[in-house]
Order: C-alpha cells, then sequence, then structure tokens
C-alpha cells in the first residue's frame, strides 16, 4: 500500500508497524491509526536517509512504543536526538549495518532499555565507555562482528546481565574477573572464536547456573574448576569436542562422572589437573585414551585405591602428584611399564607403610620424590632411602626440629629396640633427632666428670704424697727401696682406678730410663734389679692423666 515517502504495514492486532522509504514520492504519508497501540517499529530505509529525524519525528510520536528495529540500513551511522528521551524503549535491534561501536548516548536517552542488538556489524573491541548507563540491560547480542578485545571493566556497568552473545568474534583471550560484577548471567555464548584459553574462574562467586558455549575446537587450554565453592561448570554442550586441547584443570571440580567429560577431550592431552575432585577409585581404563600426558595431578581427590595397571598407558609421564589420598598401598603394577621420564613423584599426606616397588630400576629419571606424612616406621625409612645409589631429592618439611624425621621424612618408632637409626644409618643419612636425649645425657656426663675428675684428683695429690717425698729431688731416687715401695705399693692396691703410668719429675739424664716395658736400669750408678713384673692381676685404667713428673712407663700386663 503506497503512500508517498513513506510506506507503513500495520499488523492485525495494531501493534506492529513497518516503516519502509519510498523515494519515488516527496512526501511522508502513512494511514490512520491508533498510535498509542502501536508497541513494535520497524523501520527500513536507504542508509543516506539517517535516523536522527526518525527518531524525532515519527518514534516520538508513538508514546507505547517499546521495542525499535532498525536492522539492514546498511548504516555506518547511527544517531538519536540528544534532547530526547525515549523512556518507555526497551528493546532496541540494529543489526546486520556498517556500525563499528555501540552508538554514544544511546543509554542516556534510552534509560530503560533491557536488550540490544548489535549483531553482522563491524565492532573491534567493546569498551567500558560502550555500556555505561546501561543498569537495565539484560541481554547483548553482539555476534558476528570483529570482536578481538573486552574490556575487563566494560561489563561492570551492567550489572543486570542475563545473556551476552559473543558467538563469531575474533576473541583470543578473556582476562580473569572480567564477569565478576555480573552476578546475574545465565548464559554465555563464545562459539566460533579463537579461543586458545577458557577459565570459568572469569565469572562472580555469586552466580550460579551459567551456561556457557565454547569453541571447543581451538581452545588447548581449559579450567572448569570452581571458586570459593562455587562450581560454574555444568557440563559440555552437545556437540564439544576439544580436539586440541593441551591442558584441562578441574580443581575443587564435584562432577560425578569424569568419564563422559574425558570423552569430549582429545588424545593430545598433555597436563591433567584433578585436585580437590571426588574419585575414591582410579580405574584401569580411566586414563586410558591419554597416552600423551606428562603430567597428572589428584591431589587431595579422595583416592583409596587405584586399580592395577591405571598408569600403564601414560609412559611419557614426568610429574606424578598424588599427595594427600588415602592410600594405604602402592600396587606393584603400578610402576611396572617403567617410567622411564618420571622425574618428580608426589605422595605425601597419605596412609602408606611402604613403598617397595618405587625403585630406581622402575623410575630412572626420579630426581624428587615427597612421601612425608605417611605412617613409615624410621628403621624401613633408613633402608629405603640408603638403596638409590644415585643422588634424589627427598621430600622436606619445614618444621620443628624436634620432629623425627630420615632426610626431611618424618617417621615414627614402632617399638625401643628399633631406635638403632644411628648404627644403621650411614653418614650422608639424617638420623631422627635425639636433642632432648643428648641434652639429659650431655648434663649427666658433666656431673659424671666432675664427681671423677674430683676423685682423681685426690688419688693423685694422696699419691703424689706416699711416692713424692720419696723421690722429689734433684739427685733422683735416693735409694731402690723407695722405688720399689712405691712399685709395690702399686701392686698391693685393690683400687681399680690406679694409674698405668707413673711420671717422675727432675729425674736427672743420669737416673731411670725405660729400657723396654718391664726393666728398668740405671745408666750412671749401679742399683740393685728392679722387679720386672707387675702385678696380673691389676686393671688398667683409662682414667690416667699425667702427674707433675717427668714420664717413665710401668707397664700392667
Amino acid at each position: 500500500m503506497g503512500y508517498g515517502f513513506y510506506e507503513c504495514f500495520l499488523s492485525d492486532d495494531g501493534e506492529t508497524l513497518d516503516f519502509i522509504c519510498n523515494s519515488a514520492e516527496t512526501k511522508p504519508m502513512c494511514p490512520e491509526f491508533n498510535r498509542s497501540q502501536v508497541k513494535i517499529l520497524k523501520y527500513q530505509c536507504d542508509h543516506t536517509v539517517g535516523t536522527t529525524n526518525f527518531f524525532r519525528n515519527v518514534i516520538n510520536t508513538l508514546p507505547n512504543l517499546s521495542t525499535v528495529n532498525v536492522s539492514c540500513l546498511q548504516s555506518s551511522f547511527f544517531s538519536i536526538p540528544m534532547n530526547v528521551k525515549f523512556a518507555k524503549i526497551e528493546i532496541l535491534k540494529a543489526s546486520r549495518n556498517q556500525l563499528t561501536e555501540i552508538p554514544s548516548g544511546i543509554f542516556d536517552q534510552m534509560p530503560n532499555i533491557i536488550e540490544i542488538d548489535f549483531s553482522w556489524n563491524k565492532f573491534t573491541k567493546i569498551l567500558l565507555k560502550h555500556l555505561t548507563g546501561a543498569d537495565h540491560l539484560t541481554k547483548i547480542d553482539v555476534m558476528h562482528n570483529n570482536i578481538g578485545y573486552l574490556d575487563a571493566a566494560a561489563f561492570g556497568a551492567v550489572k543486570n546481565l542475563e545473556v551476552l552473545d559473543l558467538s563469531y568474534n575474533k576473541l583470543e583471550s578473556i582476562e580473569d574477573n572480567v564477569f565478576k560484577e555480573n552476578d546475574k548471567l545465565k548464559l554465555l555464548n563464545l562459539r566460533h572464536n579463537k579461543l586458545l584459553s577458557f577459565n570459568f574462574r572469569i565469572f562472580s562467586p555469586s552466580a550460579t547456573d551459567i551456561e556457557v558455549y565454547l569453541p571447543s575446537r581451538s581452545i588447548e587450554r581449559l579450567d572448569i574448576g570452581c571458586i570459593q565453592s562455587v562450581c560454574h561448570f555444568k557440563g559440555f554442550q552437545d556437540g564439544d569436542n576439544f580436539d586440541v586441547i593441551k591442558t584441562f584443570k578441574a580443581e575443587g571440580n564435584k562432577f560425578s562422572n569424569f568419564s563422559i567429560l574425558f570423552e569430549k577431550l582429545g588424545r593430545s592431552l598433555e597436563t591433567l589437573i584433578l585436585s580437590r575432585c571426588m574419585f575414591e577409585t582410579i580405574t584401569h581404563n580411566l586414563l586410558e585414551k591419554f597416552t600423551s600426558l606428562t603430567t597428572i595431578m589428584m591431589t587431595n581427590a579422595n583416592i583409596s585405591s587405584i586399580e592395577a595397571n591405571a598408569f600403564s598407558y601414560q609412559t611419557r609421564l614426568v610429574l606424578l602428584d598424588l599427595s594427600y589420598n588415602k592410600l594405604t598401598d602402592v600396587d606393584s603394577t603400578l610402576f611396572s611399564r617403567k617410567f622411564h621420564d618420571l622425574e618428580t613423584l608426589y605422595l605425601e599426606g597419605n596412609q602408606l607403610q611402604r613403598i617397595d616397588n618405587i625403585t630406581s630400576a622402575n623410575l630412572p629419571k626420579l630426581q624428587s620424590i615427597f612421601v612425608t606424612k605417611n605412617r613409615f616406621s624410621c628403621n624401613y625409612l633408613v633402608k629405603y632411602v640408603v638403596q638409590w645409589k644415585k643422588t634424589i631429592q627427598f621430600g622436606t618439611r619445614q618444621s620443628d626440629v624436634n620432629v623425627v624425621n630420615v632426610r626431611g621424612i618424618d617417621c615414627s618408632y614402632a617399638d625401643v629396640s628399633e631406635k638403632s637409626c644411628e648404627t644403621e644409618t650411614p653418614h650422608s643419612l639424617e638420623c631422627p633427632s635425639t636433642l632432648p636425649y643428648i641434652i639429659i645425657i650431655t648434663f649427666l656426663n658433666i656431673v659424671l666428670s666432675v664427681i671423677v675428675a674430683t676423685a682423681i684428683y685426690w688419688r693423685r695429690k694422696s699419691f703424689k704424697r706416699t711416692v713424692g717425698g720419696l723421690i722429689k729431688t734433684d739427685a733422683g731416687i735416693q735409694t731402690m727401696d723407695s722405688f720399689e715401695s712405691a712399685v709395690n705399693m702399686l701392686n698391693n692396691s685393690n683400687n681399680d682406678s690406679f694409674y698405668e703410668e707413673i711420671e717422675l719429675k727432675s729425674i736427672p739424664s743420669e737416673g731411670y730410663q725405660t729400657l723396654s716395658n718391664d726393666v728398668l736400669t740405671l745408666e750412671s750408678r749401679p742399683l740393685p734389679t728392679p722387679p720386672t713384673t707387675l702385678d696380673k692381676t691389676h686393671k688398667p685404667n683409662h682414667h690416667t692423666s699425667p702427674l707433675d713428673y717427668q714420664y717413665a712407663q710401668v707397664c700392667k700386663r
């Protein structure tokens, strides 16, 4: 129905009005209609006509208008009269144009808008200024643009956002916490971007039940872990296939069936981190698909058992972390395939008592093994550590020096007889700490030494008084009888603390000399032959201490 410059088509219910330009006429003409009844207006004009007059002369005359569609204009310019507010407009559709950004001032003139559609345009980025003032906005559709950058603060201006469609753009990365202000977000579509990585921690901890559509065929690193006990990941979508994925993280995710997830992951997976998940048992076929794995981390995952050959397909492993689980035994088949490349092994915080199957023969490249906080006995650890012929780092712990440990691995004594580490431990090992015992024993030794030294001192002083009167002269020993008296005194003594040695002081060169163990002679003058032997029942005592005399030995056989 032609009406001059404009052609208007009104729906049967009178709520939708199609407004089409016609350049053949010079005057705008439309049929008479109830303007207050129109809620949806679709504007289709040549891109040279513009939108300023349209908003001022047409939209402003429709008091209950809620939806404006200015799509398919192929226009690179979109403007709204700055002095006119369209308070009742809630939906603006401007797809399939040539726009390079969201028009400035749009949310000032349409303060109650809740949905915008700028798909099929030429946006390259979304900045904070583009969304400022969009307090009521709940849905943004910008698919099929050239967006390669999202300002980390941009979506902080749209706290009521629920749906965001960014599909078919050129995003390669998304900054962490970019949606931290969007507690109400329900759907994020990222299909057909160039994302290399995605982290579910970009969302607000307060957001729940978020449905995410990912560009599965480009992602190499995916993190579906939880943040502050909130898990945003609920499952993959139909059609998801992560063929080129290298790293997969699911820390803290309580997903009930990881086998279903693993079906979506490609065989190229190299790093698998499943810490704080719930497994109980690692089945023999759980990881058989991932033969390229070099890192497996399943710490604090409630694992109590590992089926035979569970890791038999992971012959390229460099790091394996099974710490802080409930393992009581390491099955002999666990390392039966000889992990030739394994360098680091974490088994700390389990309930292990023996790890005999972990040997240098099976793990020729092992450099570090962390096995603290298990249930090893000290004697077992000593013997186990010794068997490693090469230098290897055992798990160390920053703890009190009094913690009983071997090479930094804490242990316990099964019984008193087992406390023999120091006799079995090589010099390079660290024996269990015995500091408290050493302090006590040292103190007792000091006291005992003082007592013994005091006794010896008075004994020696008494001996000097007995013998000294006979020999302490510059002329040497005066009579043979006096020397014999001294020797007889030693022989006849019942005190085992008597000395083996007698030191004679100030004996001139012509005095007595020791010529043999048993015979004493005098070089300058004849003397009676001294006794050749001493009492054989006399026991040597090693607490001897020199007297203040020149040395002369009396040997006690």
